[in-house]
């Protein structure tokens, strides 16, 4: 294993080394001509003849260069040039993650194509908003802007440009979980790119099949679909999307029990991603190594690889919102052309030095190697020292643990002083039962309930993340509902949330941090005198089942979290009244969402309310534990994905 770690890496060294030198070469040659006496026409199309591999190969360097030819397109009028590298500087943006400055060159793009009637370009522009949407995790809008594209496409017959269009909204349908449409997508996609000879599209294609194929078992189609997407993109030395396929290739051979062979294409997938220079990608990477060495039970590098990811996430958020695209423009400029060419120099000279330390330091490591093996051979009582030392580190690890451990186990003490005892909730509530189960030790979903006169205001809520992240958010939401309740006096569902939403914005607003998170919650309030329920709802929804009905009345809620939203909305009061023998239903969304079954899908609510229609025969403890039987037989060997939480009422 040690040995096959120093191959690799000696590897890696030389894989670097060839690939900078040939991407600086490229870098000086295109510098050569553009501080030359040729046309400016000539030096865009310098910078157009280059631009396929720069981006790939050096997506910063892209953008200094789609910014030069920018400036160029001033001088010479050219709206069409303008488009075509408004276009390239958000695709580079876009490879490093900097996703909010990829969205401004892309608009700016459909402005001029809008202009000048271009369909041709504005689709291409419509698919490229819509993979900076996905991959911010927007899929309505990113849905929306791929079936623009598509319309323009099939208009203008473009077919290479269809093939991309379908790729992408099968990623969309696959990540909402309707398989059966995104692999009709893919399958649209990969014919047109085999068809036109498009082998890097086709890999692109087949490396989202694959994993389909690895996520439902079939193991062996998968490895045939990765490996040829993988030769393929090593031979145009796309590093982000060989970065992806080490990834994929690692989790399946995690899922085969190979845990060594799977750690080592994690480790090849993350070198990948530093080489390309896509923060998104290299902080995805580290989560995968974080999860995948707390499994092994390796928490120290578990926990390093964690914080890498997180400090990712916190830059390229921090980016998005602190970076202004037209003050970067205008500084470039304002720049002399002596100070670029300068600049220039001092950053190929810094990287070559560089290079050159880590191949003596990679060098250097070895010889001290071979030293330290031959002296430990040789010599029995330094071993034993070793060992001591190894013993003690050992020890300090397992002692972290333990206090990471009692820390958490009392975090799980402090979030079960928030929950209503179960003796509260039977005298208010006497005919219910609470299905409560937490990912990990402690939670992010929670649920509350409070008495005011003769109404019980109750509610099952859902917050950002699970596990102690999640779970720290929970007591800010619920301390929010207690304030709102106890000390204002509101009583109405849908201004207790609106106060609520309030002061958990107020609270996340102290940080100096960009904190989005927040909670998706029901909030019911039952007249036990009059049986009149009034209910609000962010997110999440409120079923019926009526006495002796056959099918869930679904009561919607606001399409709004409570936490910061780009169109922050009153909610909506509902008034409802009941009869006895109705039953009422509140859940968060990690019941429905879990992965299981035979295929290793998501259940989803159609089967999850058919569940609960044919449980309420039983009384609601048997109701509690059919819920949570079929939720296990569900589930099998696969990890649970989220917390889930389920209050059943009979009124």
């Amino acid at each position: 294993m040690k040995q096959l770690r120093k191959i690799f890496l000696l590897s890696v060294i030389f894989f670097i080394s060839q690939q900078f030198v040939f991407s600086q070469n490229l870098i000086d040659s295109l510098r050569t001509k553009l501080d030359s006496d040729i046309s400016i026409e000539e030096k865009l199309n310098s910078i157009k003849n280059s631009a396929n591999r720069l981006l790939y190969s050096n997506p910063d360097t892209m953008v200094y260069f789609s910014n030069y030819a920018l400036r160029m397109t001033e001088v010479t009028k050219d709206k069409s040039d303008k488009i075509f590298f408004l276009g390239l500087l958000g695709d580079a943006h876009f490879k490093l993650s900097n996703y909010s400055e990829a969205l401004k060159a892309n608009f700016d793009a459909c402005k001029l194509c809008e202009e000048l009637k271009d369909t041709f370009e504005l689709a291409h522009m419509y698919n490229s908003i819509g993979s900076i949407y996905r991959v911010s995790n927007k899929l309505d809008e990113a849905k929306e802007y791929f079936e623009k594209s598509i319309q323009l496409r099939e208009i203008t017959g473009d077919s290479v440009g269809l093939a991309s269009n379908y790729n992408n909204i099968g990623i969309i349908y696959m990540m909402t979980a309707v398989y059966d449409t995104g692999m009709t997508y893919w399958g649209k996609s990969l014919e047109i790119k085999l068809a036109i000879g498009d082998s890097i599209g086709a890999a692109t294609t087949m490396n989202n099949m694959a994993m389909y194929y690895r996520d439902i078992g079939e193991t062996e189609k998968a490895l045939d679909f990765f490996n040829k997407a993988l030769y393929i993109k090593q031979r145009v030395n796309d590093h982000a999307s060989i970065s992806m396929a080490y990834l994929n290739l690692g989790e399946l051979f995690i899922k085969q029990g190979k845990q060594e062979k799977g750690e080592e294409y994690y480790l090849m997938a993350l070198e990948e991603a530093k080489i390309s220079k896509t923060k998104q990608l290299e902080s995805w990477v580290h989560n995968t190594l974080a999860k995948h060495y707390y499994s092994v039970e390796k928490y120290k590098e578990a926990y390093d690889n964690y914080l890498l990811h997180r400090n990712l996430q916190d830059t390229i958020f921090s980016e998005e919102t602190a970076k202004n695209l037209e003050v970067v423009e205008s500084r470039y400029e304002n720049e002399k052309k002596a100070f670029q060419i300068k600049d220039l120099e001092k950053a190929k000279a810094a990287q070559e030095e560089k290079q050159q330390l880590i191949i003596i330091s990679a060098c250097t490591g070895i010889l001290a190697l071979l030293i330290i093996i031959f002296i430990v051979t040789k010599n029995y009582r330094q071993k034993k020292k070793d060992n001591y030392i190894i013993s003690e580190q050992k020890a300090i690890v397992e002692e972290k643990n333990r206090e990471i451990t009692d820390s958490i186990t009392y975090a799980r003490r402090l979030q079960e002083a928030i929950l209503p005892p179960d003796h509260l909730i039977k005298k208010y509530l006497p005919n219910s039962f609470v299905l409560f189960k937490p990912k990990d030790v402690v939670s992010g979903d929670f649920y509350w309930l409070e008495t005011v006169g003769d109404k019980v205001i109750f509610a099952v809520a859902d917050c950002t993340g699970h596990g102690v992240p999640g779970a720290m958010v929970s007591v800010v939401c619920s301390n929010a509902l207690n304030r709102t309740v106890k000390e204002l006096d509101i009583i109405e569902p849908a201004k207790i949330l609106d106060k609520t939403r309030e002061l958990v914005i107020a609270t996340f607003e102290k940080s100096t941090e960009n904190v989005q998170d927040g909670m998706d919650i029901s909030l019911c309030a039952l007249n036990t005198k009059t049986l009149e329920l009034e209910y609000a709802g962010a997110n999440n929804p409120l079923w019926i089942l009526r006495n002796g009905a056959s099918e869930i009345e679904e009561i919607k809620a606001n399409k709004q979290p409570i936490g910061v939203y780009d169109q922050i909305e009153s909610f909506t009061n509902h008034k409802i009244s009941l009869n006895e023998g109705d039953y009422l239903f509140l859940f968060s969304d990690g019941y429905a969402d879990q992965f299981g079954g035979d295929k290793g899908k998501k259940m989803k609510y159609k089967p999850f309310k058919d569940l609960l229609i044919t449980s309420i025969k039983q009384n609601l403890e048997e109701q509690k534990e059919i819920l949570n039987d079929q939720f296990e037989i569900w589930r099998g060997d696969m990890e649970q994905v989220d917390d889930v939480c389920v209050i059943g009422i009979k009124v």
